[in-house]
């Protein structure tokens, strides 16, 4: 008698092996991170939304808090020439924010398309991108310019 297994659990286990692969390295970066006790800090993050519009946040972190916060835009090919800088909310741009970003997409997002680099040596996220070749313009990214850490 031999027992077959239903496609349904063979979906679910990939699904699950699948963002695990993604989750594990995150849960390490995010644990190397907090285990450097690093919360005052400077960082700049471009992002950039396909050809629609790209800025760069500029936030500083003094003792885990949100000090300063400024952006500026540069022109995607979609502004033609001129761009706005857009409001965002500084916390989603400070470490704790790259962390939830990654996660929340490698929760949702399709691996395959879905990109998480890590800092080599302050283990936060550096650059998280997607790209489904399939769909046009939907490609966005957010990646790491500058990072310093305030004494």
């Amino acid at each position: 008698m031999s027992r077959k297994v239903p496609p349904s659990l063979i979906l679910l286990w990939v699904i699950f092996t699948l963002s695990a692969c993604t989750i594990a390295p995150l849960d390490t970066a995010e644990r190397k991170w907090q285990n450097q006790n690093i919360t005052s800090y400077t960082i700049e993050v471009l992002v950039v939304n396909s050809i629609w519009h790209a800025q760069y946040q500029q936030i500083t972190v003094e003792e885990g808090v949100v000090t300063a916060q400024s952006g500026r835009c540069v022109p995607a090919p979609f502004e033609m020439g001129e761009c706005e800088v857009q409001d965002f909310v500084a916390e989603d741009f400070t470490v704790p924010g790259l962390f939830a970003k990654a996660r929340a997409m490698s929760e949702t997002a399709d691996p395959d398309f879905l990109t998480v680099s890590f800092a080599p040596t302050y283990f936060y996220p550096e650059n998280i991108s997607f790209n489904d070749p399939e769909i046009v313009d939907e490609d966005w990214g957010w990646s790491v310019t500058s990072f310093e850490v305030l004494k």
